[in-house]
């Protein structure tokens, strides 16, 4: 995936974010509460819109390959360091650098997405099911933890947006920008295993159904808001909202993302691979 796919698949939450300005610079009053209404409405299409995102790309199993390497083991690196390799669109890092951050990524979202959702889920649905909801001015403790989950995620795709350059859409180049020597496309291939195996683990059925069990849920929400006295709507509970609802779809968003760049890197290690064979 191209650093202009991946800037694209961010833009899908564009309402959501202007929406998510506004929420934490502003205050509740009985004007704006049309504003609440129109925020939770954009979420929940925002969500029904990433679930479209998340598709279950199947990969085929990558390994190492013994042979592959002997040979790169005794080859010397200046004779093989123009050959040309495929690389993910507008990549600008090597390939250990790159695979080391997917597979981190990927780790933490095989940790972190579905039970953050289902935490957040069980939060919208007793936000739904309670009239007195938006009364209460205390803030619930969860809503920091999902707050910290969303810092970690914007970190992971910055670290990934950092590894492309935006102005390029080269996806070839030479083995010695990829690797920096020999032994590292073994080490690149390891990893690359290891990411396969930590890929085929994300749960994407099982997180298009939290999904579209939240956006109905946030249908709900309008109406608990909607019939709640103005008065007393605490502006700490709608800023709550907002937020994690705000991180709720970051989570979906990168999980979207992430699915396909994996796809990408490892068909593209394997079609390297088979160059490299067909040479050695």
């Amino acid at each position: 995936m191209t650093s202009q796919e991946l800037i694209s698949l961010e833009n899908q939450q564009l309402n959501i974010l202007h929406s998510m300005k506004d929420i934490q610079v502003g205050t509740f009053v009985q004007s704006q509460g049309s504003r609440f209404v129109q925020f939770v409405t954009d979420s929940s299409r925002t969500l029904g819109g990433l679930i479209a995102s998340l598709d279950e790309k199947r990969v085929e199993y990558f390994s190492s390959d013994y042979r592959l390497n002997s040979e790169l083991g005794r080859s010397e690196y200046v004779a093989i360091r123009d050959l040309q390799m495929q690389v993910p669109a507008g990549l600008n890092v090597s390939f250990l650098s790159y695979a080391e951050v997917l597979r981190r990524a990927t780790h933490w979202v095989n940790q972190t997405v579905i039970p953050t959702l289902t935490t957040i889920e069980k939060y919208i649905n007793r936000a739904a099911g309670h009239e007195t909801f938006f009364d209460n001015t205390l803030s619930d403790p969860m809503a920091g933890r999902v707050v910290e989950i969303g810092k970690q995620c914007k970190e992971l795709k910055d670290q990934i947006a950092k590894c492309y350059d935006p102005a390029s859409n080269k996806a070839v180049s030479s083995f010695g920008r990829c690797f920096n020597r020999n032994k590292e496309w073994i080490e690149v291939s390891e990893i690359v295993a290891d990411l396969t195996q930590l890929h085929e683990k994300i749960k994407v059925k099982d997180i298009q159904k939290q999904v579209q069990r939240l956006s109905k849920s946030c249908e709900y929400l309008i109406g608990v808001f909607e019939d709640s006295p103005s008065g007393r709507r605490s502006e700490t509970k709608t800023a709550e909202v907002a937020t994690i609802l705000f991180n709720a779809a970051q989570l979906v968003e990168f999980t979207g993302a992430l699915v396909q760049m994996n796809v990408t890197f490892i068909e593209v290690m394997a079609k390297n691979k088979a160059t490299l064979l067909r040479i050695f």
